[in-house]
């Protein structure tokens, strides 16, 4: 790890930063959530995408 990640994140980590934008759909999302937070999804039983989708997602009509 680089110095200025190591005083950024307080020596916990590394800093994910994608170069575009979620343009596709809530995969990409939940694919990103399980690179940056999964010991969170595993605490919260989310591990699957159906469950992750289910509790942070709605249908609705445009």
């Amino acid at each position: 790890m680089n110095k200025n990640t190591t005083t950024l994140t307080g020596n916990k980590g590394n800093i994910h930063a994608i170069g575009t934008p979620v343009t596709n759909s809530l995969a990409e999302l939940y694919t990103n959530k399980r690179y940056l937070h999964y010991d969170t999804l595993v605490a919260k039983d989310l591990t699957h995408f159906d469950c992750w989708v289910s509790t942070f997602s709605a249908m609705s009509l445009s």
